[in-house]
């Protein structure tokens, strides 16, 4: 899609109102301006109190779509690294339904980093993948830590290495057996690295997209994904972009006391020799971040690569060799024969899709491993 570049700011919002309008979406799908998160969500944020007025077009639009009488489930998704922003739409979501009498779930899909962006305070809560590999029940799982709030659904038990690491059937089957229980399911979680439709898009019955970052670039990215999910046929029922209150974008600067000696000049950031490589980090991390690193060549620390998922995670460096050497050891403690099937599979799958990637494993697993011990 070609589209031009926004300017700064407000311009930026306007720009992806017109857009987004010209694709088809009315006002009632935009939430554009609501105000910069905080650093972490808590239980204090359950309470309907901090419900935020600006999402009350798009609640009032899911309002008539569950008139129906039937449950309704919603994929609540964006780019990796901002899982803050879709939990907090999610709740904002929640919040507006719940005084109409309507039994709410808020689902973690994130089976990356668990706890719903701190809505859950037990990481390691027992969830969604529990539900489907242990046969919990759906009501035995959820928790409702706030009287008269939503119910929250964990991502369940963890480390999981796998961005989505159930099938497509599994997560209809979650889908399913939720809608039993509530009449809004919310589901959260990052679009995949690559282009492909999550499978959650496919089987809940809309998709609200989200994005925290507000700049031109990201601006740019957010209507480049909306068309994206449009042309996969996801049934689109809302946008959220995050800003940054205007009062705080325009104040004037106050200026800076009177220093006593110069500041040292500041050092130059080395040009680029060569422009970076955009694709492999769009895979890693998403395409609004990916876009942000490569234009702006800004240097990140290891907490920030942590949190965009650039990194799997960061130890203190006196404990380097040490981490490294269980990490090894954990490793080798698996059988050969499986390692040796777990590299063929990441290393050989990298130019499928995942229906065609999961299937090439299931096939290869039935026939190597499990066909004699059946038979």
């Amino acid at each position: 899609m070609t589209v031009g570049r926004p300017g700064p700011g407000i311009e930026s919002v306007r720009w992806v109102r017109e857009r987004l309008l010209g694709l088809g979406l009315s006002e009632d799908h935009l939430v554009l301006s609501p105000s910069r998160l905080a650093s972490r969500l808590g239980e204090a944020d359950l309470e309907a109190a901090n419900y935020l007025p600006e999402f009350g077009p798009l609640v009032q639009r899911l309002q008539r779509l569950l008139g129906g009488g039937r449950a309704l489930s919603i994929f609540i998704t964006g780019n990796r690294g901002e899982e803050q922003a879709r939990a907090h739409a999610a709740l904002q979501i929640a919040l507006g339904i719940l005084p109409s009498g309507r039994q709410v779930a808020i689902i973690d899909a994130d089976f990356l980093r668990p706890g719903l962006g701190g809505l859950v305070a037990d990481s390691g809560a027992e969830g969604v993948i529990d539900l489907v590999r242990f046969g919990r029940s759906t009501r035995s799982l959820l928790l409702r830590p706030v009287p008269q709030g939503p119910w929250l659904l964990p991502a369940g038990s963890f480390p999981v290495d796998d961005p989505v690491p159930l099938s497509p059937d599994s997560l209809r089957s979650v889908v399913y057996r939720v809608s039993q229980v509530c009449d809004l399911a919310l589901y959260v979680g990052p679009l995949p690295i690559r282009s492909e439709l999550h499978p959650l898009a496919r089987v809940c019955d809309h998709v609200v997209y989200v994005m925290q970052d507000d700049s031109a670039d990201a601006a740019a990215g957010l209507l480049d994904s909306v068309d994206q999910l449009q042309q996969q046929n996801a049934h689109l029922a809302g946008v959220v972009l995050y800003t940054v209150p205007e009062p705080a974008r325009f104040a004037e600067p106050k200026p800076a006391p009177p220093a006593a000696l110069p500041p040292p000049p500041p050092v130059p950031e080395a040009p680029f020799a060569l422009p970076p490589l955009f694709t492999p980090l769009r895979w890693l991390v998403g395409d609004g971040v990916a876009r942000d690193l490569c234009l702006t060549g800004r240097r990140i620390d290891a907490e920030e690569s942590l949190r965009i998922g650039l990194v799997s995670r960061v130890v203190p460096t006196d404990r380097l060799a040490v981490e490294a050497v269980e990490i090894a050891r954990q490793v080798a403690e698996a059988p050969q024969r499986t390692l040796e099937t777990t590299k063929r599979y990441l290393t050989g799958n990298q130019g499928f899709g995942f229906e065609d990637s999961f299937r090439i494993e299931h096939d290869d697993v039935f026939d190597n491993f499990l066909d004699g011990a059946i038979g």
